[in-house]
C-alpha cells in the first residue's frame, strides 16, 4: 500500500537465489498475490515492466531456474495487460514452462490462468477454456488451491460460449468457493465477471448485490483497472434493465479510466459498447 513492494522483493529474491526450490518456492509463492495486487495499480505498466527484466537478468545471472520464471511470468504480465499479444505470449510461455521444470505449480497455474486470457483477447474461447479447465485439474489439492479456483472460475465465466452459461457456471463457482478462505485481490476477476454474467442472463437482482460487495473490495486500490472495471459492470446492468443512454455513459467513463489504467484492449471494449 505504500508503494516499497518492489525494494521488499528484491531484497528477497536475491536472498533466495541458490537456495533450494523449497525455500525459494517459500519465497516467491507469497509475492504472486502481492505481484498480482501491484499489478493493478494506477501507474501502468511500463516501468513494472523494467523492474521485471531486471529481476530476469539478475536471476538469468545466478542461474535461478525459478527466479527466472518469476520474472518471466511478471513481463508476461504486464505485456498482456499493455495489449502486445505477441510478446506476452512469448513470456507467458516461457514462464509456463519454467515453472513446470521447477516444480513451482504455483506460477504454473498463473501463467495457464494468463495465457487462457491471453487466447480471450485473441477470441479463441474455447483455448482459453481448455486451457483453464487444465488449470482446475492442476490446482487440486494445492496450498494456494483458493487462489487459483477463483481466479480460474473468473476466467472460465468470461470464456463461456453464451450467457446462460455463463450464469450457471457463476453458480457452480460459488458451490466450489462455498466455505474456503478467498484472497480478496485474487478474487476480483470473478467479482466483477459473476454481476456482468448474471446481468446478461437477467438475473440483474443478484447482479446488483454481488457487485456492491465487489465495489467494497476494490477500495483496497487508489484507482486503475478494477476501479474501471466496476464502471464497466455497472454500464452492463444499466444496460440490462433497458437504460442505454446511461449504460452508453457509465461505458464512456469505464474506458477513459482503462485508458489511464494503460489497458487499450479493455479501452476499445468500452468505447465500442458505448458506441452501440
Amino acid at each position: 500500500m505504500r508503494g516499497h513492494w518492489k525494494e521488499l522483493l528484491h531484497a528477497e529474491f536475491v536472498s533466495s537465489l541458490g537456495r533450494s526450490p523449497e525455500v525459494a518456492s517459500s519465497v516467491f509463492d507469497p509475492h504472486l498475490c502481492l505481484a498480482e495486487f501491484c499489478l493493478c495499480s494506477p501507474t501502468g505498466y511500463e516501468e513494472i515492466i523494467g523492474y521485471a527484466h531486471e529481476v530476469l537478468a539478475v536471476a538469468t545471472k545466478a542461474g535461478s531456474i525459478q527466479g527466472r520464471a518469476f520474472a518471466e511470468l511478471l513481463v508476461g504480465e504486464a505485456n498482456l495487460f499493455s495489449d502486445r499479444i505477441v510478446a506476452a505470449e512469448e513470456h507467458l510461455t516461457a514462464a509456463l514452462a519454467l515453472h513446470e521444470q521447477a516444480s513451482a505449480p504455483s506460477g504454473q497455474l498463473l501463467a495457464l490462468q494468463r495465457l487462457a486470457e491471453l487466447f480471450l483477447a485473441r477470441g479463441q474461447r474455447w483455448q482459453a477454456r481448455r486451457l483453464v479447465r487444465r488449470g482446475l485439474r492442476l490446482a487440486a489439492g494445492q496450498a494456494l488451491e483458493p487462489h487459483f479456483l477463483v481466479r480460474l472460475n473468473g476466467t472460465l465465466i468470461e470464456a463461456a460460449p453464451d450467457a446462460a452459461t455463463a450464469a450457471a457456471w457463476v453458480i457452480r463457482a460459488d458451490a466450489d468457493l462455498a466455505g474456503r478462505s478467498v484472497c480478496l485481490p485474487c478474487s476480483m476477476g470473478f467479482r466483477v465477471a459473476a454481476p456482468m454474467a448474471l446481468a446478461r442472463a437477467g438475473l440483474v437482482g443478484e447482479a446488483r448485490r454481488r457487485l456492491d460487495e465487489t465495489e467494497r473490495i476494490a477500495g483496497m486500490w487508489p484507482g486503475g483497472p478494477w476501479h474501471a472495471a466496476l464502471w464497466e459492470a455497472r454500464g452492463v446492468l444499466r444496460q440490462a434493465e433497458g437504460d442505454r443512454r446511461q449504460a452508453a455513459a457509465l461505458f464512456k467513463e469505464a474506458a477513459e479510466r482503462f485508458a489511464r489504467a494503460g489497458r487499450p484492449r479493455d479501452e476499445a471494449r468500452c468505447r465500442a459498447e458505448a458506441g452501440d
